[in-house]
């Protein structure tokens, strides 16, 4: 039987990788609480977890994470093969390049300075009106950044909904994930 990416292997494998992985301990620690431990944590039998954290990995290939891939390759065994576009691809496809994946359209240069305008000044002013600050902590920063790159509308550090540099957006404290109808945080 091949050895293959899959949501369910993440699932059955989440302790492994989150002690290996500081961005899916992040997430998991943003979803379910500081107090997160693999052994506590009941609700993450959840199916939604697993798809998280394979489409973190399908980004960190995507975005030729090096070190992510190689935590990836440790923990599943180097004859992991993953499916990306339609591809059925080894270690040394990923790590060699040897394929170009296929990367969704970036929305226009139009629909980021539009959405820019419509998005700063609320935060701005929300932030103005509650007095408690433009940035939020680092903590906050580094769990929403965790939590972005599990999502599959994120692709080489930009959201494709709202076309931010997800890595400064995280930092404006009244900032909302751009997906309507799953709020991520």
């Amino acid at each position: 039987m091949k050895n293959i990416l899959n949501s369910k292997k993440c699932l059955d494998n989440l302790s492994v990788i989150s002690n290996e992985i500081d961005d899916i301990k992040n997430f998991l620690e943003a979803f379910y609480g500081e107090d997160y431990s693999d052994d506590k944590c009941d609700t993450c039998n959840d199916n939604s977890v697993g798809l998280s954290v394979y489409h973190y990995l399908i980004n960190q290939i995507k975005s030729n994470e090096l070190d992510i891939i190689e935590k990836m390759y440790s923990i599943f065994g180097d004859d992991l093969l993953v499916i990306i576009d339609g591809g059925l691809l080894n270690k040394e496809d990923i790590l060699t390049r040897k394929v170009s994946f296929k990367k969704k359209k970036m929305p226009s240069l139009w629909f980021s300075i539009k959405t820019f305008l419509k998005s700063v000044p609320k935060v701005l002013f929300s932030s103005l009106r509650k007095g408690d600050g433009f940035f939020a902590d680092k903590k906050t920063q580094k769990q929403r950044l965790s939590i972005c790159k599990t999502c599959i509308q994120y692709q080489e550090g930009r959201c494709l909904l709202c076309t931010c540099y997800m890595k400064h957006k995280v930092k404006l404290k009244h900032a909302q994930c751009a997906d309507e109808e799953n709020k991520k945080w």
